[in-house]
């Protein structure tokens, strides 16, 4: 009968546990590289779009920001905590959505409404982001939705009267 040689065990134990955390290490910092990656590209391409706009080049500059907002999805995706991007991503999505009464497309309309639920829900001070999605909110007539998050604006300003209104509109709506 053979014996197990104690000496080895513990000597390839050691090798296979410093290795997956050397392979651990090096993905965590494969990850950060691409995240940046994606963020440089995606402020390449808002650089590009601000350009096109200044020449004139609608067609330029909508795929320019549509690049863009594609390298935000998968920088937000791999740096799920920076909340600045997701913001930045969300308020970008809602532009390509809706133009006043207009909706472009009802899918990024969606797709912008439940990003910018997201980024209130993480960071509820954002009051671009929540006054943003209150209009959306009105638009599609989810009063309740934009009477929970006017009133959490109005703790901040009380007296705005914009806010006010926006709150009486809710309030008609609900009735």
């Amino acid at each position: 009968m053979r014996t197990l040689n104690i000496r080895f065990a513990i000597i390839v134990s050691v090798v296979v546990v410093v290795g997956a955390v050397l392979v651990h290490l090096w993905h965590g910092r494969q990850m950060e590289s691409n995240a940046g990656f994606f963020y440089n590209e995606a402020q390449r391409n808002r650089e590009l779009a601000a350009a096109a706009a200044q020449k004139g080049d609608a067609t330029a500059k909508a795929e320019a920001e549509k690049q863009a907002i594609d390298y935000l999805t998968w920088y937000v995706r791999l740096a799920p905590n920076k909340l600045d991007a997701l913001e930045e991503l969300s308020l970008m999505t809602a532009d390509q959505a809706q133009q006043g009464d207009l909706v472009l497309s009802p899918r990024k309309f969606g797709e912008a409404i439940g990003l910018l639920e997201l980024l209130v829900r993480r960071d509820p001070k954002r009051s671009a982001a929540r006054q943003r999605l209150i209009k959306m909110c009105l638009f599609v007539h989810r009063f309740r939705d934009a009477k929970e998050h006017l009133e959490e604006l109005l703790k901040t300003t009380p007296g705005d009267a914009a806010l006010l209104e926006q709150l009486a509109k809710c309030q008609v709506g609900l009735a």
